[in-house]
């Protein structure tokens, strides 16, 4: 009897605390975001932060000490799946893994920073990220983490359990309306370090478009051809190259990682 009733008790604690962790994810406020997952309300704005060494850049959302960090691409063209996350890895700015003490087979990660806050991520790959039709897939991995003190921990348990059920990045939290050539038809330039023009892409509304360097009168002509949120560009020997167009930003990003701007 006595095996029954601590049986029943341990039954009635997991369903209190389930309830509780249910209970505080309906009761935080969130906002939506240009992805498939939300923040919470009271973070700031997503701002881009490139980080060099990497090379990537990330898009990161924050409140006082606490950092949600979303990384779409990581590395120029690719990413080893063995070499990130690791020590030394950076998440964010000012965020950077000091030991990995948890690691799940559905790619999260939790464990410490260098100025010891706690990390919990998500890492997804995404395969045939480049022309798979042309005969070559190159494998990009992209990631989610939240990064806090542990003072927060209980504050940060409904952005854990939203990250960990999380599927996919891409996308967005928000419902919104179809791409059409007429929404998206502008100038989207690229920018160097120091913040000059770079390269130039005139998306036309339609269906045709230019690229060329910013100040050349030499260009390229291609087409391109719009599905969900990727910007599908054909150039004249058949070639294809995929952009990931956001909508709320306004802006392209090419498979290696650079960002095109809208330009008013």
């Amino acid at each position: 009897m006595k095996k029954i009733l601590l049986y029943l008790l341990a039954l009635c604690a997991t369903a209190s605390a389930t309830t509780l962790e249910t209970q505080a994810t309906d009761q935080m406020s969130w906002k939506p975001t240009a992805y498939n997952f939300q923040v919470p309300a009271y973070f700031s704005n997503g701002t881009e932060y490139f980080y060099g060494d990497g090379p990537y850049s990330m898009v990161i959302y924050k409140h006082q000490d606490a950092q949600l960090s979303y990384c779409s691409l990581l590395g120029n063209w690719a990413c080893d799946d063995e070499a990130f996350p690791v020590p030394g890895s950076v998440l964010a700015q000012n965020a950077t893994i000091k030991n990995i003490v948890y690691h799940a087979k559905n790619g999260v990660f939790s464990g410490y920073t260098t100025d010891g806050r706690i990390f919990y991520m998500k890492k997804k790959s995404q395969p045939n990220a480049v022309a798979p039709e042309e005969g070559f897939s190159i494998c990009h991995s992209s990631f989610l983490a939240i990064i806090y003190p542990k003072s927060r921990q209980k504050e940060m348990d409904p952005v854990i359990q939203m990250i960990n059920k999380i599927k996919s990045f891409e996308g967005s939290s928000h419902s919104s309306t179809p791409l059409t050539y007429k929404s998206v038809a502008g100038i989207y330039d690229s920018y160097d370090e120091d913040g000059g023009n770079q390269e130039r892409i005139s998306l036309n509304a339609d269906g045709t478009a230019t690229w060329n360097m910013v100040g050349s009168l030499h260009f390229t002509e291609f087409t391109y051809t719009i599905k969900g949120n990727t910007i599908r560009v054909k150039e004249v020997d058949g070639s294809t190259t995929n952009y990931t167009y956001d909508p709320k930003a306004r802006t392209l990003k090419s498979p290696n990682g650079t960002i095109y701007h809208w330009q008013e």
